[in-house]
């Protein structure tokens, strides 16, 4: 049997005059007649539903409920805690036996704000004026072998107006990670908005307090380089950066990394920028009914134009000398360069998913950053075909060879991991 609605109680004890029978009124509603007339009666009486009068043996715990309520109430609504907690104390310290639906009937009556729901509004930004921040972090993926899982990171900054999204993957996350990832994303979108909304994240949020927040001094530095300001999220709401947690859904629930080996973390940005690419081919961008990727060439046109002249972010540098061999030793690893430079200083940069070795501002030689692999000696194919020693053609071969397959190697000696 249907429930009567409001509208349709009041209807029923409007219509006294009207000439409408109760069987009319009970099929028009789909009730019993009995119900009818119950509230016809109740109209006529003038009292309230003697429903709402019963008694309730929940209120024999009032007072641990009206001191759970009243230090609930005086707490930031993101703390708070559920009345399924309530119900688990009453149970636990008060010997409460009634059922938890009945805990609700009696909150939703005596104390109905406890149950109030927070008040949500759609808002969209202007194209230029807004970015938000937020990692897919510890993502299992098979680097080099099946089975070769390795937990990394992904940095999604998401343009608010045409949903267009960058992704930069890393391997860490901490402060120069971020940095350095959030530098290649905005590289990646072309230009810079004029508000970045990170998580409430130490790496970019020292103390919250709105758009006067004090960020991390580090990240507060680069987003003065950049033109921008910085405009977190409130701690704990999620709801603060809905779009781009959104977008990660929309990104990664389609993809199964169990199927999936790569070469390396660049392997891993390639495939997921391909993805992104895909995406906004496909998906609808709500503000302006376009796809996103029509929308975010419309917003380019908004963005603030990137910092002349300014180098990407390294995740790590260090200053080395050329040992014998031409090698360079950075971060656990030697790395081959070509000849000439022995004795010399040169700059080493983890730029994310390569390490390159620099001198004088000139780029030597780079190579594929694996996660974990340390102790080696990574082979140069650019040092072999350079190389202006005398070998004979066999041994140059080999040289290449290796140089070629060395990842592979390891990869083989080490076994697929687990």
């Amino acid at each position: 049997m249907a429930k009567l609605s409001v509208e349709q109680k009041e209807f029923i004890r409007m219509d006294l005059d009207l000439g409408i029978s109760n069987t009319e009124l009970a099929r028009k509603f789909g009730v019993s007649e009995g119900t009818i007339r119950y509230h016809k009666r109740r109209k006529l009486e003038e009292r309230r539903d003697g429903r709402e009068n019963r008694y309730s043996a929940v209120s024999e715990y009032s007072t641990p409920i009206e001191t759970w309520i009243a230090e609930n109430l005086d707490t930031d609504r993101p703390k708070r805690t559920t009345i399924l907690s309530l119900y688990r104390q009453l149970y636990d310290f008060h010997d409460y036996r009634l059922s938890y639906d009945a805990l609700r009937r009696y909150i939703r009556k005596h104390y109905p704000e406890v149950l109030e729901k927070s008040y949500h509004i759609r808002v969209e930004t202007p194209p230029g004026k807004l970015s938000q921040v937020d990692w897919k972090e510890k993502v299992p993926v098979q680097i080099g072998e099946p089975g070769n899982w390795i937990p990394v990171y992904f940095l999604i900054i998401l343009l608010c107006f045409s949903r267009k999204p960058a992704i930069v993957v890393r391997e860490k996350l901490e402060l120069c990670s971020f940095l350095s990832a959030h530098d290649q994303a905005v590289r990646k979108l072309g230009g810079v908005t004029e508000y970045y909304r990170p998580d409430c994240m130490k790496t970019a949020v020292k103390i919250w307090q709105g758009r006067s927040s004090e960020m991390n001094a580090d990240y507060a530095e680069y987003l003065k380089k950049l033109g921008a300001k910085g405009f977190p999220a409130r701690p704990g709401s999620a709801t603060d950066k809905g779009k781009v947690e959104k977008k990660i859904r929309d990104i990664f629930r389609d993809i199964d990394f169990r199927r999936i080996v790569f070469r390396n973390l660049a392997d891993v940005q390639d495939f997921i920028d391909k993805k992104v690419a895909g995406l906004c081919e496909r998906t609808i961008c709500p503000a302006t009914g376009t796809t996103i990727t029509e929308a975010y060439a419309y917003e380019k046109n908004w963005l603030l134009p990137l910092p002349e002249g300014a180098a990407e972010i390294p995740v790590a540098t260090a200053v080395a000398k050329v040992q014998k061999g031409s090698l360079v030793w950075f971060q656990g690893n030697y790395y081959q360069i070509p000849e000439g430079f022995i004795g010399k200083q040169v700059r080493c940069i983890h730029a994310g998913t390569r390490v390159e070795i620099h001198y004088h501002g000139e780029l030597l030689d780079s190579f594929d950053h694996v996660p974990g692999l340390k102790g080696i000696v990574r082979i140069s194919r650019k040092a072999a075909e350079l190389s202006e020693r005398p070998m004979s053609q066999l041994v140059k071969e080999w040289w290449l060879e290796v140089a070629d397959r060395q990842i592979e190697y390891y990869h083989e000696i080490t076994g697929v991991a687990g």
